[in-house]
């Protein structure tokens, strides 16, 4: 066996499963490290993952419309290094005039969202800037970019139940924005949003499209794990109705975790 990446496009996730086989012997955690566009981040729940006779990853926050690369380093039960394994490769390509909203630590919480014209069409960073006058010189002190502020998001629902789940994602105090190029911001855009203004739009054959004239400031993506699980026990009691039913579909738990019932 090797270690594999599945992709899913909506919405938009990968499923990673490192066997036993895969990870140097001794393999108590990996920490997994998601690259893409040049800039790294430890995927979430990843930065210290259960890998005593492999793992299996799920990250909801892939980036879209590049290449992506997870590198998983492997250590002992006493936290000393162990090596990193290959990297597994993938990109997820959607369509570039929509994107995708979502709360980062409930992966549940996730709508398609249609991107206007203008989406994200002035970008803007404020740095602190001190001037002095050296004689007949003008001297500066400058202060690092900081985050982007003021990001126009003007983006579109087409239905009621899209229109309730994004207001539902915005209320929440860190909101994931993921768009593919050729836009320009952040593959992975981590906002606020201080004010929600939606619109009903006037659409004569029907639907629930809703206009959202809002904007964002950018901020750091949260440190924190993933609050709401995808897959429950629950949903393997729904599958499956006895325990023997269980015993038969799955020969080990790992097998079940890398293949949960959908």
């Amino acid at each position: 066996m090797t270690a594999t990446i599945t992709l899913h496009t909506d919405p938009p996730s990968a499923h990673l499963v490192w066997e036993a086989t895969d990870l140097p012997a001794g393999t108590h955690t990996i920490k997994v490290t998601r690259t893409a566009d040049g800039v790294s981040y430890v995927v979430r729940g990843a930065s210290a993952l259960f890998a005593d006779g492999g793992a299996v990853l799920d990250d909801y926050e892939i980036p879209l419309g590049v290449q992506v690369s997870y590198v998983a380093e492997a250590f002992d039960s006493d936290g000393a290094p162990l090596g990193a394994q290959d990297a597994l490769t993938g990109q997820v390509d959607t369509d570039p005039s929509m994107g995708w909203v979502s709360d980062p630590t409930n992966p549940n919480a996730v709508v398609q969202v249609e991107l206007k014209d203008d989406f994200a069409q002035d970008l803007i960073t404020v740095r602190q800037v001190q001037t002095y006058q050296v004689g007949d010189r003008v001297v500066a002190l400058l202060g690092a970019l900081g985050k982007l502020t003021s990001i126009p998001l003007r983006m579109q629902t087409k239905t009621i139940p899209d229109y309730h789940t994004l207001v539902g994602i915005l209320r929440q105090t860190a909101v994931l924005i993921r768009t593919a190029p050729p836009t320009l911001q952040p593959r992975l855009l981590y906002v606020v949003v201080p004010t929600v203004k939606a619109t009903q739009q006037d659409v004569q054959w029907g639907g629930g499209w809703v206009l959202y004239d809002i904007q964002g400031d950018e901020i750091d993506a949260t440190t924190l794990d993933i609050l709401v699980p995808v897959v429950t026990w629950q949903d393997y009691i729904d599958a499956f109705p006895t325990w023997a039913d269980m015993e038969a579909a799955y020969s080990t738990w790992f097998d079940a975790i890398k293949n949960p019932p959908v």
